[in-house]
C-alpha cells in the first residue's frame, strides 16, 4: 500500500519492523536496546504507527530472558517456540517477538511475508542480513547507526535505502572510515521511562552508569576516595567483570546496584551523573535522561558527549587531571549554585524532545521506499 510519508497522519496503522538479531528492552539493558524501545513507543504512541521488534537470544540467554520478562510483569504467550510480548508503557504500544538465534532469519523472512512491514529499521547485532533480506524482498529499509563499529570487516556493506546516525560524531566517523553521508537522527528518550518524581538535591549521591574501564571506571573510583564522606552509586549495566567488582566493594562509600529496567529509582537519588567515558562515546543516552531530571552532567571530551552534555554541566578533557574533576565535582554539586545547574540541565535536555524527535524520524524517511 503506498503511502504519503510527508503526511503524519499517514503513519497510523502503518507496520514498521525493528529488527535486531539480539536480545533487546528489557532483557537486555544498555543504550542501544533503550533506544530502540523509545523508538518503537514513539511510532506506536505518537504516530499511531503499528510497530513490531524482533529480536533473538541464545540457547543459554532464552530462559533467562523468559524470566525477566516474567519478573517485569510482562505477560508472555509461547507459539512455536518463541515469546510474545507487549514491553510498552500502556497496551496500545508496540508488540516483541524473541525467537532463538538460530531460527532469527527464518522468521524474519516469514514475517515479511506474513506480516508485510511497509518499513523496517535494522539496528545492532545482524543488521546486514536485514538490510539483505529486506531489499531482496523489494521492501524498504532503514539502516540505524548507533556506531561505526558494525561496520568494521571485509564483507561488503549492503546499502540499506537509508542511512542514520545516532549523532554528527558518528556521521563524521562513517564519513571519514567509509565514505559513506548518513543523516543524524539522535536517539529519542521517553522521559515517562527515566524521569523520577522527586530528584535530589545537591547532597544527593555522586552516580555513573556501567562502571567498566572503558566508561571510566577509574576516574569515578579515584572521585570516590577523594570524597570519602559523600555517597557514590554505580549501576550494572553490560555486566561487571570481578576485579572491578572487588575495587568498587572496597570503597565504603560506593553503593554497587544491579541492571534495571528503568532508571528512575536512581536518577531520585542523583545530584550529579559522572559519565567518563575513556573511548569514543557515539551518544550518550544516559545524559540526556539525567538531566531531564534537572541532574548536571560532568563528563569526558569523547566523542558525542561535548554536544549532548551542551550548557547542561561540565565537560573535561579526559587526560584532565584528578584535581580538575574533583573541583568541578564541587562546583556542580555547590549547594549555592545546584538550582542554577540544575535548571540549565533541564533547559538542555529540551533539545531533546521526545515527540518530536519521533516526527523528525518520520521526517527524515519520508522519501524511503517511494520510486
Amino acid at each position: 500500500m503506498k503511502r504519503d510519508a510527508g503526511d503524519l497522519d499517514s503513519w497510523r496503522g502503518r507496520r514498521v519492523l525493528v529488527a535486531t538479531s539480539e536480545p533487546a528492552h528489557p532483557v537486555a539493558n544498555g543504550g542501544i536496546q533503550a533506544s530502540a524501545h523509545d523508538l518503537l513507543v514513539g511510532l506506536a504512541d505518537v504516530l499511531g504507527a503499528d510497530a513490531l521488534l524482533l529480536s533473538a537470544a541464545g540457547p543459554g540467554d532464552y530462559p533467562k530472558c523468559r524470566r525477566r520478562l516474567e519478573q517485569l510483569g510482562l505477560a508472555c504467550v509461547e507459539e512455536a517456540g518463541e515469546l510474545h510480548y507487549r514491553p510498552g508503557p500502556r497496551p496500545g504500544s508496540y508488540g516483541a517477538v524473541l525467537t532463538h538465534a538460530s531460527a532469527v532469519a527464518d522468521r524474519f523472512e516469514a514475517m515479511l511475508r506474513d506480516w508485510q512491514p511497509e518499513l523496517i529499521v535494522a539496528q545492532a547485532a545482524g543488521w546486514r542480513d536485514v538490510v539483505s533480506r529486506s531489499r531482496a524482498a523489494g521492501l524498504p529499509v532503514v539502516h540505524w547507526l548507533h556506531g561505526w563499529l558494525g561496520l568494521f570487516g571485509d564483507m561488503a556493506l549492503p546499502e540499506a535505502d537509508l542511512l542514520l546516525a545516532n549523532s554528527d560524531y558518528t556521521a563524521a566517523q562513517v564519513g571519514e572510515r567509509f565514505g559513506l553521508r548518513p543523516l543524524v537522527f539522535e536517539p529519542p528518550v521517553e522521559p515517562g521511562r527515566v524521569r523520577a518524581g522527586r530528584p535530589a538535591d545537591a547532597g544527593g549521591a555522586i552516580t555513573m552508569i556501567n562502571p567498566l574501564p572503558a566508561k571510566g571506571i577509574e576516574i569515578f573510583l579515584a572521585l570516590a576516595r577523594r570524597f570519602p564522606e559523600r555517597r557514590f552509586i554505580t549501576v550494572d549495566c553490560w555486566g561487571t567483570a570481578p576485579e572491578i567488582a572487588r575495587a568498587i566493594g572496597e570503597q565504603r562509600n560506593i553503593e554497587h546496584l544491579p541492571a534495571r529496567e528503568t532508571m528512575r529509582e536512581v536518577y531520585a537519588q542523583t545530584a550529579l551523573l559522572v559519565v567518563p567515558t575513556t573511548d569514543d562515546e557515539t551518544f550518550g543516552r544516559v545524559v540526556v535522561e539525567a538531566q531531564l531530571n534537572g541532574i548536571p552532567v560532568l563528563a569526558s571530551d569523547r566523542g558525542a558527549l561535548p554536544n549532548v552534555v551542551g550548557s547542561g554541566g561540565q565537560v573535561l578533557d579526559v587526560e584532565a587531571a584528578l584535581d580538575d574533576w574533583v573541583a568541578a565535582v564541587d562546583a556542580l554539586t555547590d549547594p549555592g549554585r545546584y538550582r542554577e545547574h540544575s535548571q540549565a540541565a533541564l533547559r538542555n535536555a529540551a533539545r531533546f524532545d521526545f515527540p518530536e524527535s519521533i516526527r523528525h524520524f518520520a521526517r527524515l524517511v519520508e522519501t524511503v521506499g517511494k520510486p
